[in-house]
């Protein structure tokens, strides 16, 4: 199985977008699963329900910080590589989706309680979120491997 399909049926089993992303692409690292999908908790349905940045992103984002990321302030290097990283992903899924905000990807305010209903209505997580998820991690999973060639 692919990332990018583990990460879709971690989705489907009830994940956040936020979740699925950052579990799956932090397998290798020595954090239990349980760890991993806590830390990434607060991310999901645009930064938990804030309508902010779509959460499968965010989780995007976190991975590329575990992985690529810099811990000293003075790693001028480090931080230059991981903005440009990030940079890369985030156009990437802008041109994409149209937007990073989740209210316009899912195209439904998940920050307020109408919202929610009504996308739990439109069976807007298994209709429109699953693929912001599989398209978040095809766009991690390129950004990650090395091209060959």
């Amino acid at each position: 199985m692919t990332p990018t399909e583990l990460c879709v049926r971690r989705f489907l089993d009830g994940a956040s977008c936020a979740q699925a992303v950052f579990g799956t692409f932090t397998e290798d690292r020595e954090l239990a699963l349980k760890v991993r999908l806590r830390l990434a908790s607060p991310f999901g349905s645009g930064a938990r329900l804030s309508d902010g940045t779509c959460g499968a992103l965010v989780g995007a984002l976190l991975v590329l910080g575990l992985r690529e990321g810099f811990s000293s302030p003075r790693d001028v290097e480090g931080r230059r590589n991981l903005h440009a990283l990030a940079g890369r992903i985030t156009s990437a899924f802008a041109e994409r989706n149209g937007s990073v905000l989740c209210r316009e990807v899912s195209g439904f305010d998940l920050g307020t309680e109408q919202g929610r209903a009504a996308a739990h209505e439109a069976r807007v997580r298994t209709m429109r979120c699953v693929e912001i998820v599989r398209t978040t991690a095809d766009l991690l999973e390129g950004l990650l491997t090395p091209s060959k060639g």
